[in-house]
């Protein structure tokens, strides 16, 4: 089987520095990510238990700074033990000396990070605090990681094929995905994810559990439906089961009716073999296929929600509701439809 030529590794096999460096902006941002993370929850679980229940961390001027530092320090480090999702993600593997430069990237950025904190804030103090410390952290960042990966060459650099091997010479199979760098630095990211999405969505099973008895009514309701208003209208709702079940019938069938005749005219603007001739053409087609991608994204129920502040709440602001949704989808349809045409009856 014929394997396709990497785009991103020039003729001599050498990775370009533009992939070296998204590659460690990834490996940057995964553990800038993870100390995020880390503020947050001592936010939540320890400033405001045991400082101040109505304050919140935040870090001094010179800890963007460091925090800056840190993570790239981390980022550099778990390039230099192992395969990084950096790495892994662009298809690299590091050489011996790929790693030792990136040991050594680690300790000049920490020493430039620092140094930059630590002169960012003398000067400030001597500015009586009209300047910002962190500026000089950050310069220092940016000045290390330019170096490290413009100026500088790796040796041996990085390959995505792995070595040659003699077939004389016993080899271990590779380790299992969560016993490697990179496969434990996605748990801890996964770990990480569930446990913000946990925390900000509030989510609580005592609650849960414990409140259940409140729904029982509802529940109650599905199991042994009540039809004493089924024909009699509601003195609350003054209408019936039934005239409610014909008016949504109704609603349906007239966003439907509308919607298809709005949305058939509109599909040929929206169809890119129909309109992509000239620029004008095309622009009408990118404004009409943006209209049915946006408008269909949006839920009826929202778009109910908008027309009940506009026409006020009743059968209408559901029928355009349902009216603007049905434009949307079947426009998106009609003009993929005709996209699909055979081209010999157009010409």
């Amino acid at each position: 089987m014929e394997r396709r030529p990497n785009r991103s590794r020039s003729a001599e096999g050498k990775v370009p520095p533009r992939v070296r460096l998204l590659s460690l902006l990834l490996d940057w941002a995964v553990w800038g990510y993870m100390a995020y993370g880390v503020v947050y929850f001592l936010n939540h679980y320890w400033y405001r238990v045991h400082v101040d229940w109505y304050g919140i961390l935040t870090l001094p001027p010179w800890g963007w700074g460091a925090a800056a530092g840190g993570t790239l320090l981390v980022a550099l480090l778990s390039r230099a033990t192992g395969r990084s999702v950096g790495l892994r993600a662009f298809g690299l593997e590091p050489s011996p000396g790929s790693r030792a430069l990136y040991l050594l990237g680690a300790l000049f950025s920490l020493a430039l990070c620092g140094g930059g904190a630590i002169g960012g804030f003398v000067v400030g103090r001597a500015l009586g605090g009209r300047f910002a410390p962190e500026a000089l952290a950050a310069l220092a960042v940016a000045l290390g990681v330019s170096i490290l990966l413009v100026r500088f060459p790796l040796p041996e650099g990085l390959s995505g094929r792995e070595p040659r091997r003699s077939p004389e010479i016993a080899v271990a199979p590779p380790r299992p995905w969560y016993r490697t760098l990179w496969g434990l630095t996605s748990l801890l990211v996964l770990a990480m994810t569930a446990a913000l999405g946990w925390h900000i969505t509030e989510a609580n099973l005592q609650v849960l559990m414990g409140e259940a008895g409140k729904a029982r009514r509802l529940w109650g309701g599905f199991i042994r439906p009540d039809f004493s208003y089924f024909l009699a209208p509601d003195p609350w709702l003054e209408d019936s089961v039934l005239g409610a079940i014909v008016e949504s019938v109704l609603m349906a069938l007239l966003a439907t009716v509308l919607g298809a005749a709005v949305a058939f005219p509109l599909s040929f603007l929206g169809a890119r073999n129909l309109m992509a001739r000239n620029p004008v053409g095309m622009a009408v087609y990118r404004l009409v296929r943006g209209f049915f991608n946006v408008f269909r994204s949006v839920e009826s129920v929202l778009w109910a929600s908008i027309f009940a502040v506009w026409v006020g709440w009743g059968p209408f602001a559901g029928t355009m509701a349902l009216l603007i949704h049905t434009v949307a989808a079947l426009g998106k349809l009609y003009s993929e439809q005709a996209e699909h045409i055979d081209p010999g009856p157009l010409e």
